[in-house]
């Protein structure tokens, strides 16, 4: 179990500097990176909820991660509409 985090934290960390590096050097793809990585964020909570419901996980740890859902998704809308604006 402690090893699944080491590698959740990694990843994420790997995304967050892929997202910064991207957007510094001006990279054409510094738009679409942010939203391919939130929406898989989306999908692994999800998944998250899915099986924290399976597991009878603790009522205030699935209170946490619908709320990590929510601000997920509130964020993705936020880069797509940014997207769109940028895309003209």
């Amino acid at each position: 179990m402690l090893f699944d985090a080491k590698i959740s934290l990694e990843r994420f960390l790997d995304e967050v500097l892929t997202e910064l590096l991207t957007w510094h050097w001006q990279s054409p793809v510094w738009l679409v990176t942010p939203v391919v990585y939130e929406s898989y964020r989306v999908l692994q909570l999800t998944r998250g909820l899915k099986l924290g419901a399976e597991l009878s996980a603790p009522a205030w740890m699935m209170h946490t991660i619908r709320g990590l859902v929510c601000w997920c998704v509130l964020t993705l809308g936020l880069q797509l509409m940014r997207v769109a604006w940028f895309a003209g």
